[in-house]
This record gives structure tokens, C-alpha cells and sequence, in this order.
């Protein structure tokens, strides 16, 4: 054998060294090691699996586990299933929950969208200590930090039906035969929140108003106030000037 023949198998030795390395499954860190990067790829949504906890993600999903009790999540749409406080943590804010809760999160570059399924969901929006519940079939949404150091946090909506069903039917981990009968059960819960929602709302309106009224009011006593003022204020300088 010469030295051609040498160098040409082992050119190929290498060749087939790196294609094997390149075809070999990626090390999985989910359970094995913290913190813990994990994305759906392929096109395909993934199932992620604990005790008392299951994330489903969308297909291009990106969510880090920053401890045992820390999710970030960075980028695409999640389904949970959860028994026990997980803090799911974005730029915007955080939420998490104390008891058996299912939910679907949005995680965009300009907000966070929190869909409320079953349980009592918590969220605190950055720059605030307050928590605020988000009961089943309400969704919140948070955004960017304002100008007072708060994140924007919109008034909790009722779920769009037909987008909330889609969203829950695409990323949920089992069957949609085994999914339906949880379906019905919410759809009772969903209608008594959109009217539930609906008179919030209203009354807001009504306290808007009435706040609005109330300036309006205030500040006519103030300009009649001063024009009271300024009247007897030209009376008695035509008193001292005749």
C-alpha cells in the first residue's frame, strides 16, 4: 500500500468520524441537568414531562429551567398542566400557581399573554409587588415597562372562543377524543365568564364616567370660584379708584 492509498482511507476514516458525530443525537439536559435550555424543532410540538408538571411546546417554542422551580420562557406558545409552583418568568412579568391549574402562554418580543384554562392563576407584572389572580376562562395580557416603571397590563378579557379552542387543541398532550369531554365541562365555565367579564367592564365604564364627571364638576367650581374672586376683587378696586 502507498501513500496515496494511506492518505485517501484516511481522509475517509475522518469523513465517516464526523458524519457519525454530526447524525448523533443531541445530549438532553430536561431531568438531567439545570438550567436547562429546551426548543421544539422539526416543525413538530414537544411534550415536556415532571412530577405534578407538563409543558407542551409549539413548534419553534423556547424555554429555559432556570432551577426546580423556574421557568423562562423566551419565545413561542406553551401549554401547562401544573400541581405545584412553577414561576413561569418573562421580561413582562410572572405567573404561577398554588394549586391544580392548566393555562396557555403567548411569549412575544412586545408581550406576554396568560390564558387562564382551570385553577387561580397568579401574575405580577414587573415594577409592581401586587399579584393579581386570573380566574378560568379570563386571559391578561402584559407588556413593556411604561414610563411610571410599571409593565402594561391590560384589563383581564374573557378567551375568544374559537382561537382558544384551536390553540388548546394543537399543543394538548393527549387526544382530541380524550380532550373533548374537558371541553364541554368549559364551555359552562366560559360563557358564565364572558358575562361575568362583561358587568366588570360595565362598571368600570360607569366608575370611568362618573370619575370624569366628577373632574368636569370640580373644575367648574374652581372657575366659578375664581370668577367670584376676580368680581369682587374689580369691586373693590373701584371702590378705592372712583
Amino acid at each position: 500500500m502507498n501513500w496515496r492509498k494511506i492518505l485517501t482511507l484516511a481522509c475517509l476514516f475522518f469523513i465517516d468520524v464526523h458524519v457519525k458525530a454530526a447524525e448523533a443525537p443531541k445530549k438532553e439536559c430536561w431531568g438531567a441537568a439545570i438550567p436547562c435550555a429546551v426548543q421544539a424543532e422539526g416543525g413538530e410540538k414537544r411534550l415536556l414531562t415532571a412530577n405534578d408538571l407538563k409543558i407542551s411546546l409549539a413548534p419553534a417554542a423556547l424555554l429555559e429551567q432556570r432551577d426546580e422551580k423556574t421557568m423562562e420562557l423566551v419565545q413561542g406558545s406553551f401549554y401547562v398542566e401544573t400541581s405545584r409552583p412553577v414561576v413561569f418568568k418573562t421580561p413582562y412579568g410572572r405567573v404561577w400557581c398554588n394549586d391544580d391549574c392548566t393555562g396557555l402562554f403567548v411569549r412575544t418580543d412586545e408581550s406576554f399573554n396568560i390564558k387562564s384554562l382551570q385553577g387561580h392563576w397568579l401574575v405580577q407584572r414587573n415594577g409592581e409587588n401586587t399579584t393579581y389572580q386570573v380566574p378560568t376562562a379570563l386571559q391578561v395580557t402584559l407588556g413593556a415597562v411604561g414610563e411610571d416603571g410599571h409593565a402594561l397590563m391590560e384589563f383581564p378579557q374573557s378567551l375568544p372562543w374559537l382561537s382558544t379552542i384551536k390553540q388548546w387543541g394543537d399543543l394538548y398532550p393527549g387526544t382530541l377524543k380524550e380532550l373533548k369531554p374537558t371541553l364541554v365541562k368549559f364551555r359552562e365555565t366560559w360563557k358564565e365568564a364572558v358575562e361575568n367579564v362583561s358587568e366588570l367592564q360595565q362598571k368600570a365604564a360607569a366608575r370611568t364616567i362618573a370619575s370624569y364627571e366628577e373632574g368636569l364638576a370640580r373644575e367648574k367650581a374652581a372657575h366659578d370660584a375664581r370668577e367670584r374672586e376676580d368680581a369682587r376683587l374689580r369691586a373693590l378696586f373701584r371702590e378705592k379708584n372712583p
